[in-house]
């Protein structure tokens, strides 16, 4: 039986339909404590295997992991290798030479749980767009409804002035979690 191309089923960030359509099964993969981002760079590096991170918003407006020093990763049980050599990966879950894959819809629901939520699932940093002088509308958080100047931008992080209870506070935010005024 000619095996699926794990990119040519799942081409961008995964949507559940895109996921249940792909033959392969998904694994649970134990990292190494806070290298959760990097371990899945280099694993979606990798050629057949595809990384799912779920992430949630904590009240600082940060993406932080669902699960912290796990993730998933839709791989053939050949390739798993490669996987357990990349660095920052400590192991794939299941005993040392029986890999288990994670229950069948599991990794379904979370994307379209993260999905409904409105979660970015792709989590590059986003291209720096505000100027200083802007004004931004704060989305996520705290401050979420309010508007403020901006004073500067760099990769993913802004900082502006905010008005609270009269008067102005600076404060710094993530670029996802404003949008323009």
């Amino acid at each position: 039986m000619p095996r699926t191309s794990t990119r040519a089923v799942l081409d961008g960030a995964p949507s559940a339909d895109a996921i249940r359509r792909c033959p392969l099964p998904w694994y649970a993969v134990r990292t190494n404590p806070t290298a959760e981002r990097s371990a899945a760079r280099r694993l979606d590096e990798l050629p057949g295997v595809l990384t799912f991170l779920p992430l949630l918003r904590d009240p600082r407006c940060r993406l932080v992991p669902l699960f912290p020093s796990y993730l998933f990763i839709l791989a053939d049980l050949d390739r798993l290798g490669p996987v357990l050599r990349t660095q920052g990966v400590a192991y794939v879950l299941g005993t040392r030479f029986n890999q288990q894959p994670v229950r069948a819809g599991l990794v379904e629901s979370l994307v379209e749980r993260q999905a409904q939520l409105g979660v970015v699932i792709d989590e590059r940093p986003a291209e720096v767009r505000w100027q200083p002088g802007d004004v931004a509308r704060v989305l996520d958080g705290a401050f979420a409804g309010l508007s403020g100047r901006v004073l500067a931008a760099r990769r993913d992080q802004v900082r502006l002035h905010l008005l609270l209870f009269g008067r102005e506070t600076e404060t710094t935010l993530p670029a996802r979690a404003l949008e323009a005024a």
